[in-house]
């Protein structure tokens, strides 16, 4: 018995060390196979600190290399902003020079015409210019030779005292006031105006004021067809073409309807029974009753056919006229849009202080519309004459037709009829 549990321990025990090395051994190569994954994942995360470090060195190199450049573009954005608001001041006073008739120096001006990066004078002249007109036109100024005139109407130059621009006086005989009239001219003033008291050295006056934006004086522009083409952009130029092809359109077909009218009276001068060309267009009808044989129905279907294929050689080109008539004035509706949103630009650019700047784009706007209309109009009188008028030679031409198949049907039954006579008597 102490022998076989001897065995039985000793054998328990084997099976134990042997289970217990196993899972040794099982340990220490999951313990290997950690330490490889953990030596594995110290590695990739070195690498990817390595790369986060190379990209935040090149970020900073980067940000260092924008902070450096970032005084230098906040340097240029701010002169190109001063440039642009120098121009837009510039381009202002000198509409204001425009408006106000103030002008420069020759020279000056010459230059800046001449000039293309730069449309307008120097701003310094500009500037000394407005300021001495401001200055000459802001305190009382003697004109000998002002024209105004007198209360029957009649125009007279006199010595007249300026105030500033906001009144005038006539000095001679006895300082009578004046006032602006509607067309701009300067008038003795009719209302109830203090009159002129003597004081010792000094005198009281007694003015109408003006409105400083009316006293002015009107200049007359002196401008040609071109500039007034010119005012309105490319879209005053294509309409004009369309008024030149639609005018030399009409001139044609005038000379070509009257020559149409002076053959049709010459052929019905003459009668139906002159022959006529065959290669005569206008009047082919009357050719084909004259030359073709077949019976009388054959005949007036073939002149009907004729007269159809004659109509678009009389009114060639008239429908053409109805195209130029309907397209005008959509161009000159895409000219005044086309301007309007450049007059908008300009408002955005110099804003809404001067009106004349806005009315003057809105005016130049509108030319093309205007032009348009003048373009149209007369091409749809044009086209409706033309139209009435070709149908006139049409008919006459199918009047003289018919009246040339009378002709022959009455011929033919003449020479029937003579035939059969003969026959007759022969027979007897």
């Amino acid at each position: 018995m102490s022998v076989a549990t001897a065995q039985t321990l000793d054998d328990a025990y084997q099976i134990e060390l042997t289970r217990l090395a196993s899972e040794m051994t099982a340990l220490r190569t999951s313990l290997d196979e950690s330490t490889t994954q953990r030596r594995r994942a110290r590695s990739d995360l070195v690498k990817d600190i390595e790369s986060l470090a190379a990209a935040l060195t090149r970020l900073r190199a980067e940000n260092n290399s924008q902070e450096l450049q970032l005084p230098q573009t906040a340097r240029l954005q701010s002169l190109q902003e001063q440039e642009r608001n120098v121009d837009r001041r510039a381009r202002q006073i000198e509409t204001w020079l425009e408006t106000h008739g103030v002008s420069l120096p020759a020279t000056i001006a010459n230059d800046a015409e001449q000039n293309e990066e730069h449309q307008h004078p120097p701003l310094d002249v500009m500037m000394k210019a407005a300021l001495v007109h401001v200055e000459q036109h802001g305190q009382l100024w003697l004109r000998t030779d002002q024209e105004y005139f007198d209360g029957d109407g009649v125009a007279t130059q006199g010595s007249v005292l300026r105030i500033a621009e906001v009144g005038a006086v006539v000095i001679e005989p006895d300082y009578r006031p004046l006032s602006l009239a509607s067309d701009g001219s300067l008038r003795l003033s009719s209302g109830v105006v203090q009159p002129s008291v003597s004081h010792g050295d000094t005198r009281t006056v007694g003015v109408e004021l003006f409105d400083p934006d009316d006293i002015r004086p009107s200049r007359a522009e002196v401008s040609t067809w071109i500039d007034w083409m010119d005012r309105g952009g490319i879209i005053m130029w294509v309409i004009g073409v369309l008024a030149v092809l639609a005018l030399i359109l009409f001139l044609e077909r005038i000379l070509a309807y009257a020559l149409y009218t002076i053959r049709l009276s010459v052929a019905e001068r003459r009668g139906p029974s002159v022959p006529v060309p065959s290669e005569d267009r206008l009047l082919s009808a009357v050719a084909v009753i004259q030359t073709k044989q077949g019976s009388p129905e054959a005949l007036e279907t073939d002149a009907a056919e004729t007269i159809i294929q004659t109509q678009p050689f009389v009114r060639r080109g008239v429908s053409l006229l109805a195209v130029v008539a309907s397209v005008a004035p959509l161009l000159g509706l895409l000219g005044t849009v086309t301007g309007m949103i450049g007059t908008f630009g300009m408002i955005t650019e110099h804003g809404t202080g001067d009106p004349r700047l806005l009315s003057g784009g809105i005016s130049q706007a509108l030319l093309t519309t205007q032009f348009g209309l003048m373009v149209s109009i007369p091409a749809l009188l044009f086209q409706t004459t033309l139209y009435r008028w070709g149908d006139a030679i049409l008919r006459r031409v199918e009047r003289f037709a018919l009246k040339t198949l009378d002709i022959r049907l009455t011929k033919n039954s003449d020479a029937d009829g003579s035939s059969k006579n003969v026959v007759a008597v022969r027979s007897a």
